[in-house]
């Protein structure tokens, strides 16, 4: 009978916590460690190589926003792109969407950056009403006859040699 593969196992996902310290202020993340190096390449390399990080079961990133990182945490065991607000969760921003991608690709999680991608679109969607349509303004989309333009002061110049 064959051995099981070593892809993740829920169980196997769920064992050894990793201590992520985060920003100038240090804030303290527990997070289990199998279930964020499968999903980020970054800390798996880290965390499971022969760095002082694996060793130790902790590393700090003093340079990334504990905001994104709260984000992204929520977002590794929920699969939700949501801020936590006094209890409440709130979607994200696109500003923050946008600070999450930057995040994600730096530390190899492209599930993360899919999401992030869903999102956008999303939120573009529900901000420009369907498929942006709504704003469009007069002229948008109008094909220019070739070899027509308008010159500087308006009036239509010749496109030609």
């Amino acid at each position: 009978m064959a051995k099981p593969s070593k892809a993740a196992t829920t169980s196997s996902l769920y064992q050894a916590i990793v201590y992520i310290i985060v920003g100038p202020q240090k804030q303290k993340f527990s997070i289990h460690k199998n279930l964020l190096c499968h999903y980020s390449s970054y800390f798996n390399v880290s965390l499971n190589g022969s760095f002082k990080e694996a060793q130790r079961g902790s590393m700090e990133l003093l340079n990334d926003d504990p905001v994104l990182f709260e984000i992204f945490k929520t977002w590794l065991y929920s699969k939700k792109l949501v801020k936590d607000c006094d209890g409440d969760e709130v979607i994200c921003s696109a500003s923050d969407l946008v600070r999450l991608h930057v995040l994600a690709d730096l530390r190899g999680i492209s599930q993360l950056k899919n999401a992030v991608i869903d999102e956008l679109e999303a939120f573009v969607t529900r901000e420009d009403g369907e498929s942006g349509k709504e704003g469009e303004t007069e002229g948008e989309g109008e094909i220019e006859e070739e070899g027509e333009s308008e010159g500087e002061d308006g009036s239509e110049e010749d496109g030609g040699i």
